[in-house]
């Protein structure tokens, strides 16, 4: 009968034990998500995919409009180049949000003091590559809208 007693005993403080660790780790790893989060999604909403998505969508009434004028393989050709223009911008955009995440995650524990600035360098460099690619993409998009606007107003 003891030996029952002490095994229940036994299982019940590990079982608190372990619940109490789990609560103290909880709150550290919700806090870094947190920060990830702040800095890397609620600060730059509406930003560049806004834009690009409001792009998207008005090419796509353009060329649901042009579908009669044009023929089948144009209009095919146009609608493979913007899907492929979407694919893209996903990609580029999923990378800088893995970049940013690595970033933020390193600047937590700069911030934390577990980690030296250093150490975040090439995060930092990595998480400003992206961006660049992002912006770099999004101003190729504007220049073909504003050279197709522009040689419209010439005919």
């Amino acid at each position: 009968m003891r030996l029952i007693i002490s095994m229940v005993v036994l299982c019940f403080s590990t079982a608190c034990t372990s619940d109490e660790s789990l609560k103290k780790i909880q709150p550290l790893s919700q806090t870094k998500h947190d920060f990830v989060v702040q800095n890397c999604y609620e600060s730059t909403k509406g930003d560049f995919s806004d834009s690009f998505q409001r792009y998207m969508d008005d090419k796509m009434v353009t060329i649901n409009h042009l579908k009669q004028q044009a023929n089948n393989d144009d209009y095919r050709d146009v609608l493979f180049a913007l899907n492929h223009f979407s694919d893209h911008w996903d990609r580029l955009m999923g990378a800088r949000n893995d970049a940013c995440e690595q970033w933020a995650k390193c600047e937590y524990l700069v911030d934390s003091k577990r980690l030296d600035q250093q150490v975040c360098a090439n995060r930092d460099i990595e998480f400003g590559i992206a961006r660049i690619k992002l912006i770099t993409f999004f101003n190729y998009i504007e220049q073909i809208s504003l050279s197709n606007k522009t040689s419209k107003t010439r005919q």
